[in-house]
């Protein structure tokens, strides 16, 4: 008798209140395959959803309310969480303090977005711009030049303006200019190509910076005064007893002025332009053969979205790579 007790069917518990707890019910084929086809109907609903509202915004021009989305979207999902809570997890077959336990976690879950909420929703009671979505940057209601853009856009767009000017082009074709003459002189391995290479990416990087370029634009011709401060950087060179990195330098100061600007700007991109200035000044030009980015040393002072002192910017890069930026100096006042 003991025998034939001990070899019962463990499924035989549910029978025994005392067992009630370790036993475990067995959902039938038939039931999983109704809730799965039950998901499976609302997730197309949740899809149909999305794309009727995005046809009537498009198609007809009738933008739904965004508590129509909300509430849409939400009850579909609530119903899809009740069954898989139900069925998958069991919670219908299972001890009631577990269901217990899941709902005080969904309530917890409403205080945290109710109380978010009084913030998010209420902020346009105060002040009209705050009203709407949180945007990286702000929202740019109300404020003077940003035409009701987010503000990060509404500078990349004044920036890409200021980029299409004709002087600001032909200082950037001059900087691009000085990039690849840097470039060509860093595939050299001696020490004077090092040299000239490092000098030469440190005075483009300058001439590349977001700062520079937005605080103190070129007005008038560039070609011939970044030809001279080339000359002046190979002099400097020469002194120091760098003949070799001073001819390559002065090579690139006569490339510079040899540059054919009307094809230049004919092929001038401002999208393009703008991608390598702003990865000047995120540290896209690293240290190759001794140079290192002057755009570092800018956001260490400033920060891309802090003020620039122009002047005092100028003497440091002149510092670090070797040039007597007088002329830029002048150059820079005269713009102001």
């Amino acid at each position: 008798m003991s025998h034939s007790a001990s070899t019962a069917s463990p499924h035989s518990a549910d029978s025994h209140g005392h067992e009630e707890g370790h036993s475990h019910h067995i959902v039938g084929p038939l039931t999983l395959r109704t809730i799965l086809a039950f998901l499976l109907m609302f997730t197309f609903l949740t899809v149909a959803f999305a794309e009727l509202e995005i046809y009537l915004e498009h198609a007809l021009h009738i933008a739904l309310p965004w508590w129509v989305n909300v509430i849409g979207a939400m009850s579909i999902a609530v119903v899809k969480s009740l069954l898989v809570m139900a069925y998958f997890m069991q919670l219908r077959y299972d001890n009631p303090i577990n269901t217990v336990a899941m709902l005080f976690c969904f309530f917890a879950l409403g205080l945290f977005l109710m109380f978010t909420g009084l913030d998010l929703f209420t902020r346009g009671w105060v002040y009209d711009f705050k009203s709407g979505p949180v945007v990286a940057g702000g929202t740019g209601k109300g404020v003077t030049g940003a035409n009701d853009q987010p503000m990060v856009t509404a500078a990349k767009v004044r920036f890409k303006e200021l980029l299409g000017e004709n002087d600001v082009r032909e200082w950037l074709i001059c900087a691009d200019t000085i990039r690849t003459a840097a470039e060509e002189a860093a595939e050299e391995k001696s020490a004077d190509s090092q040299a000239a290479a490092a000098a030469l990416n440190a005075h483009a990087d300058h001439m590349m910076d977001l700062h520079v370029v937005k605080a103190h634009p070129p007005h008038g011709p560039s070609q011939a005064l970044v030809a001279r401060e080339l000359e002046q950087l190979a002099s400097n060179m020469r002194s120091g007893g760098k003949a070799g990195a001073a001819d390559i330098i002065a090579n690139a100061s006569k490339a510079v002025g040899a540059i054919n600007l009307t094809q230049a700007k004919a092929t001038y991109s401002v999208e393009a332009t703008f991608e390598k200035l702003a990865a000047v000044a995120h540290g896209g030009h690293h240290e190759e053969g001794g140079a290192s980015s002057t755009g570092d040393v800018s956001r260490a002072q400033t920060g891309l979205s802090g003020a620039l002192d122009a002047s005092g910017h100028h003497h440091k890069v002149a510092e670090h790579s070797g040039v007597d930026n007088s002329a830029a100096n002048e150059h820079s006042e005269g713009g102001k």
